[in-house]
């Protein structure tokens, strides 16, 4: 395949948005010391909502998007959710890697919502990324814990959302998706954070510096995302994603000291060769 093709172009972008998305886990993790996750998802989307406008139609996007925008909107918001409140009880790495099995139930629903049967490299790829996550995991020496049970509820939200994703970013403009999905947010974890009533410490760099970063990096994401992901199937987007937690794993030793063992080494080799196995077609 030439090197800058339409696909390759789109599977870059995918990585790189895996590489912002590893840096979110121990600063959401961080966050989390000092307010609730109702709270923090309403700054940092309200936050992102702002950094996002210039980027975006200023004027309203057609009404013929807007079914798909809240669809989107509302799959991604359970997602974030249940990964920011699983993240109260778990570890960033821990839930990295968690967040990852995606990847499997990506190809296990893909056929359901589209008819389609998924490419034989993606799934191979899938299986040696799960391979991965379970060794990395090792679900076997702790359990799940209450974290992990909601982070691997946000995981399932998040492969429909792949899903989603690649159907409506063909029929619909990605500016207009963006717009709508981040706009949806900012607006509908608002009430939630007031209800919450969450002890927020209002002056400490642990939070407002997490804000900012994950802000930063919801508005980068979701336009790499968004434009990208169309030119690329699910699935193999989905394999690509699980890269995430390899980064995340780095970024949670250098800033919260969260050392990966040997096991953990390994599981992360299996998932980077799920990687190379749908990205190297």
């Amino acid at each position: 395949m030439p090197p800058f093709s339409a696909r390759r172009r789109a599977e870059l972008a995918l990585l790189t948005v895996a590489l912002l998305w590893g840096l979110t886990f121990p600063l959401i993790k961080t966050a989390m010391g000092e307010t609730r996750p109702f709270t923090f998802l309403a700054l940092r989307f309200g936050t992102g909502l702002v950094l996002v406008m210039p980027f975006v139609r200023l004027s309203p996007p057609p009404r013929s998007s807007w079914g798909a925008g809240a669809a989107l909107a509302l799959l991604l918001g359970a997602s974030y959710w249940a990964q920011t409140y699983g993240l109260v009880f778990t570890t960033a790495t821990r839930s990295a890697f968690l967040s990852g099995l995606s990847v499997v139930l990506v190809p296990l629903v893909y056929p359901f919502v589209t008819r389609r049967p998924p490419e034989a490299a993606a799934l191979a790829g899938a299986a040696l990324a799960v391979a991965g996550l379970y060794v990395f995991t090792d679900l076997r020496a702790g359990g799940l814990n209450r974290g992990d049970a909601l982070t691997l509820l946000g995981a399932f939200a998040y492969s429909i959302y792949l899903i989603a994703l690649e159907r409506s970013g063909r029929r619909h403009r990605y500016r207009d998706l963006v717009s709508l999905q981040i706009v949806i947010l900012a607006v509908l974890f608002l009430p939630f954070a007031v209800f919450e009533r969450a002890p927020t410490a209002w002056d400490s760099p642990g939070l407002w510096i997490p804000v900012a970063g994950t802000a930063l990096v919801l508005a980068g994401t979701m336009l790499l995302q968004t434009r990208f992901q169309k030119d690329t199937a699910a699935t193999r987007a989905a394999v690509i994603l699980t890269a995430e937690p390899v980064f995340a794993a780095g970024f949670a030793y250098l800033l919260l000291g969260e050392a990966p063992t040997a096991v953990q080494g390994a599981g992360a080799g299996l998932i980077l060769a799920g990687i190379l196995a749908v990205a190297r077609r």
